[in-house]
């Protein structure tokens, strides 16, 4: 039973960010047909649904974290924040600042599914920075 309540909450948290991702879209989709919407906001809020996901993709990691064992890498935390950075900024500024003649390379910052993709990876990634994994062979 010890080991069964870890897997069964981290399911949870994982369908009601599921849920949450699914209300907010349904919020961004009404937020885009209007001029007064908080289309930033909700894009935001998306973003940070998937990080957490991803954050819960890492459960050992982040039950390592929780118990205290945290073995920092300091390298992949600055690659991670900057990611994190990026992905936090909502698709609308990035079409704001660079209007249509934005580089290749914000194409994944503009698309909603490669943005959702890279916020995920950003969870993952913040949860091993702060552990790290021992490999036995």
């Amino acid at each position: 039973m010890k080991k069964i309540l870890p897997t069964v909450l981290i399911l949870l948290g994982m369908i009601v960010l599921l849920s949450l991702m699914t209300i907010t879209y349904a919020d961004i989709e009404q937020a885009s047909n209007q001029v007064t919407g908080n289309l930033s906001t909700l894009l935001i809020l998306m973003s940070l649904y998937a990080f957490l996901f991803g954050m819960l993709m890492e459960y050992r990691g982040l039950s390592r974290v929780i118990k205290g064992d945290i073995r920092l890498q300091s390298t992949l935390l600055v690659v991670t924040s900057v990611l994190m950075v990026f992905v936090f900024i909502p698709a609308t500024s990035w079409i704001a600042w660079f209007r249509l003649d934005h580089p290749l390379y914000l194409e994944a910052l503009i698309i909603p599914e490669t943005h959702m993709i890279l916020a995920v990876l950003a969870g993952t990634l913040f949860v091993r920075s702060f552990t790290k994994e021992s490999r036995t062979n």
